[in-house]
């Protein structure tokens, strides 16, 4: 289970502590820890590193995004959502992590592409310099298809990215892909894919428990495990008894071991 890691959210009211103790209980491997939700709780970043050095664990910072548009048509919007996704950056350095998830910017109002495009660029270019001077690697996560979203599929994010798409790495989500065949399209289609955030949907409703959806992960295991990379299980839970990752890790689990294959 060292290849899979889950995200601070899904314990969004533990401490360190428990948190720490459900990864070691487990076996996994690291946390993807969200920056808003390390602010929000005021963990501490001392605490929190010596616990990853103490039980080994890899760690990815998400770069903060609700409420964020560095492609805002408002200046301060821009400069603040930069300003604030610098600070993921650096967070990643004092936790001794070595890559940073952040999300694309989107259109402030329908029909601003090219507008919202440019300022995009400007944006990424900026905070890619950002991270390549703190020695943070920015993986850029590929975004459902609704309405605004910038960079959905490969042909939106070589237009934003031009220049710079081979400087950073980018991260797959599962629910943001309508079928396995525009998850495969879309993995062989990017540049260096850095890790791939698992988690069910039910039709439009992304983010569910992976055995609550439209996806088959007893069909779908072996072709992630194939991929080498990181699958980081994704969602959102309140309270302590944790109840949606421990039904998550417990069905990885009992895959692996029903299929020896993995």
């Amino acid at each position: 289970m060292k290849n899979i890691y889950i995200s601070s959210n899904l314990m969004w009211d533990a401490s360190l502590e428990e948190m720490f103790q459900v990864v070691e209980t487990y076996g996994l491997g690291g946390i993807e820890f969200w920056a808003q939700h390390m602010e929000a709780k005021d963990y501490d970043i001392e605490v929190c590193r010596n616990k990853l050095e103490q039980y080994q664990l890899a760690c990815i910072v998400h770069g903060k995004s609700w409420d964020l548009n560095i492609a805002s048509l408002n200046k301060e919007i821009r400069k603040t959502s930069l300003m604030e996704i610098k600070s993921s950056i650096d967070l990643a350095a004092k936790l001794g992590a070595k890559e940073v998830t952040i999300h694309p910017p989107r259109e402030t109002i329908g029909g601003d592409r090219e507008t919202c495009v440019k300022l995009a660029k400007q944006g990424l270019k900026e905070l890619i310099a950002y991270g390549e001077e703190n020695e943070i690697n920015i993986s850029l996560e590929i975004m459902e298809n609704i309405p605004k979203e910038l960079i959905t599929n490969a042909t939106e994010l070589i237009e934003v990215m031009g220049e710079e798409y081979k400087r950073i790495s980018y991260t797959l989500d599962l629910a943001h892909c309508e079928s396995i065949e525009a998850f495969n399209i879309l993995h062989d289609a990017l540049y260096q894919v850095s890790k791939i955030h698992i988690s069910n949907r039910q039709g439009n409703k992304l983010h569910t428990p992976l055995s609550k959806g439209d996806y088959n992960f007893y069909e779908l295991m072996p072709l992630l495990e194939s991929k080498k990379v990181p699958l980081v299980i994704e969602g959102f839970e309140r309270g302590n008894e944790f109840k949606d990752l421990k039904e998550n890790i417990n069905l990885l689990k009992k895959i692996k071991e029903d299929l020896p294959c993995l």
